[in-house]
């Protein structure tokens, strides 16, 4: 049984799953690294379904809800990759339980900043540069801590993402 919450999350995504993507190839470009696709949607569909769990973390909510010593207060949040703020960071931020999450006013603006650390941080020039998709896949894995379950992983969620849309190719490549 497929949750609806699950099939609207991923139907608001893939759309600025492919933003990403043309972001990601024109940013390349820009910054001298030869990509032919930019960053597969596929892959950032995959990426944020495994770490956001399909959009049921508290961090890439719309809003976080905070109690404070003057009551209740809410917060924008919008990361959906979970991306931590770094040394670098001089945007908003949300602290949950320990961590310190970016924050962003909404979904465009994650775009962005998503795509700039895709190409800026340096850690996956050579994904953007794979010459084929599957190659983008296994270099993609490789940058994760167990790639050989992260790639398992990655290949199931886009599966099971590809049933919960009625097997519509939505997911394209360039």
């Amino acid at each position: 049984m497929k949750d609806e919450d699950q099939v609207a999350f991923l139907e608001k995504l893939i759309p600025r799953a492919l933003l990403i993507q043309e972001y990601c190839y024109y940013k390349s470009e820009f910054n001298n690294i030869d990509s032919p696709y930019g960053l597969l949607p596929s892959i950032i569909v995959s990426e944020i379904l495994i770490r956001s769990d399909w959009g049921k973390h508290r961090v890439c909510q719309e809003e976080i809800v905070f109690e404070t010593s003057k009551g209740i207060s809410k917060r924008y949040s919008n990361n959906l990759a979970l991306l931590e703020v770094g040394k670098t960071w001089k945007g908003k931020s949300n602290t949950i339980d320990g961590v310190d999450y970016r924050a962003y006013r909404d979904w465009q603006v994650f775009a962005a900043d998503y795509s700039d650390y895709m190409v800026f941080s340096g850690l996956f020039n050579g994904v953007l540069e794979a010459g084929s998709p599957n190659e983008q896949f296994e270099l993609f894995a490789l940058t994760k801590n167990n790639p050989e379950e992260y790639h398992r992983d990655m290949l199931e969620t886009i599966n099971i993402a590809q049933w919960y849309l009625d097997g519509k190719e939505r997911i394209r490549t360039r």
